[in-house]
């Protein structure tokens, strides 16, 4: 490619990516929004709250939101120039984390990297306060690469954590891998002791937050719960899913820092190891795995050129690989495209029951609701006059409970959709009288998920998980039983039903 005509390719496509972004953040509706904005309007009239104000299973749970900041953004936000606002800035957010670390933006190769990286977060992209991680850990990593000017600009890093502390829990991710580039510093220069007090001022700095040291238990609740690894799409292991964007980013970077081992510097090493185990462990943070997968990559493939060097016949090789790596990259990017643009109606809001809701605003009952696990976001949102049994803040609370109130709501959960009796005591403790549960939909597969679903589901089997992508389904039909039990259904559609236990 003409070099003249480079910089308008790396134009194009970075408006191309930014729409894609914007298309899955706005029509993409997840789960936890609807009680991050919630969340983020309580916060402004009453205050932090210090125990649970949305539940009924768990209302005096001492809830630790540890995303407080970023809700109560995302609320004034989305009151002055809603969703579209949303979409336009976490956007900008995710570009922005791609763009940071890629230092050279005219060349072919770094266009390739960029398209295969935006295919990896298409997948994770959307109104979420884990994609403004992604940013601040972009912007850790390019304070610790700068090596000369590393003495002048490392005091910057302990306002970077005050700021993540209050916007999201992946803060502790970024201070574990602060300690480990430290440690790097140490084993490779003597102990410098400005590094040591970088690095306990930016461990202070994670207590100045309305929990103080507290965030540090919830922290430890998500990181040491082994069921929720088992039960949540997004904490499960990657293997068992199915992303080619991941797994070439995975395979090329992997094999290219293997071959240029001894070039490689070790803090580039060890920060890639550590959140390599951490991506393949947990599918949620591949996108911290990104960030610094990218500029490995391209070191990696600038070390072969300058093994190279000025070999003409082995260097014509070398760009022809390149250029079929750009090729292969554009096309993955498209086909990742394509596949979340058809995949929009059963991530929308169309997939939520927005006419049972209605349904529920005009005949409102005092009595509990009892709801899925994936529609408790959008219910605390949009029903904000019903408490829920059961949101994407809950898997792993755990405690002693007061009488009449949960000691494990979600296992309390699992066990009712697995479980006739516990579904019909659990609906007697709590005196549930109204359910609103899903019509069973037809789920349409791309060519991808049918050539790969042998693979997918064997190791899905191998690993005791369940094919879904929220949490584990019903073993049974929950109106059906209900129905046999006397309940009546007053309201259905084709997204959900709504069931009412008669006297």
């Amino acid at each position: 490619m003409r070099s003249n005509l480079l910089p308008w390719v790396w134009v194009l496509a970075i408006i191309f990516v930014f729409a894609v972004f914007w298309t899955e953040s706005f029509y993409y509706l997840d789960p936890d929004f609807g009680w991050h904005l919630k969340m983020g309007q309580l916060i402004i009239n009453s205050g932090v709250p210090q125990t649970d104000p949305f539940s009924y299973t768990m209302p005096s749970f001492p809830f630790i939101d540890h995303e407080w900041f970023s809700d109560v953004v995302i609320y004034k936000i989305y009151q002055l120039a809603g969703r579209s606002g949303l979409a336009t800035i976490y956007s900008l957010i995710a570009l922005t984390s791609l763009l940071i670390l890629i230092p050279e933006k005219k060349k072919l190769l770094s266009l390739g990297v960029f398209l295969l990286g935006a295919a990896v977060l298409l997948s994770f992209v959307g109104i979420r306060p884990q994609v403004q991680s992604w940013l601040l850990w972009s912007l850790e990593l390019l304070i610790l690469f700068k090596q000369v000017r590393f003495a002048k600009i490392k005091f910057a890093l302990p306002f970077l954590f005050l700021i993540w502390v209050n916007l999201h829990g992946s803060f502790a991710i970024g201070l574990i891998l602060l300690g480990v580039a430290l440690l790097v510093r140490l084993i490779q220069h003597k102990l410098v002791i400005s590094d040591l007090i970088v690095f306990i001022l930016s461990t202070l700095a994670t207590s100045f937050n309305p929990y103080g040291l507290r965030i540090w238990v919830e922290i430890w609740r998500s990181f040491s719960d082994a069921s929720l690894h088992w039960s949540i799409a997004e904490w499960t292991p990657t293997l068992i899913h199915f992303y080619p964007a991941i797994i070439f980013f995975i395979a090329s970077s992997t094999a290219l820092l293997v071959y240029n081992l001894k070039k490689i510097p070790l803090l580039n090493l060890c920060l890639y190891s550590v959140l390599l185990v951490a991506g393949l462990s947990s599918i949620r943070h591949i996108p911290l795995w990104l960030v610094i997968a990218i500029p490995n990559l391209l070191l990696s493939i600038q070390l072969l050129f300058d093994q190279i060097g000025k070999d003409s016949t082995s260097l014509s090789r070398l760009n022809y690989v390149i250029n079929l790596f750009v090729f292969i990259c554009l096309i993955i990017f498209l086909t990742q495209s394509k596949i979340m643009v058809n995949q929009i109606p059963n991530f929308s809001e169309q997939a939520y029951p927005q006419q049972a809701v209605i349904y529920l605003t005009n005949h409102p009952t005092s009595n509990q609701l009892f709801a899925p696990y994936q529609w408790g976001g959008y219910l605390i949102w949009q029903l904000p006059q019903q408490k829920d049994f059961i949101d994407g803040r809950m898997p792993s609370w755990r405690w002693n409970a007061p009488v009449g109130e949960s000691n494990y709501a979600f296992k309390d959960y699992q066990e009712m959709t697995t479980n006739k009796q516990a579904l019909l005591d659990n609906i007697k403790k709590y005196h549930i009288q109204t359910v609103l549960w899903p019509v069973p939909q037809k789920t349409q597969t791309n060519l991808i998920d049918q050539l790969t679903k042998p693979i997918t589901t064997s190791l899905r089997l191998l690993l005791h998980l369940q094919n879904n992508s929220q949490l584990v389904q019903p073993s049974y039909s929950i109106p059906d039983i209900l129905k046999e039990s006397g309940w009546q259904i007053t309201y259905q559609d084709s997204v959900a039903v709504i069931l009412i236990k008669q006297p």
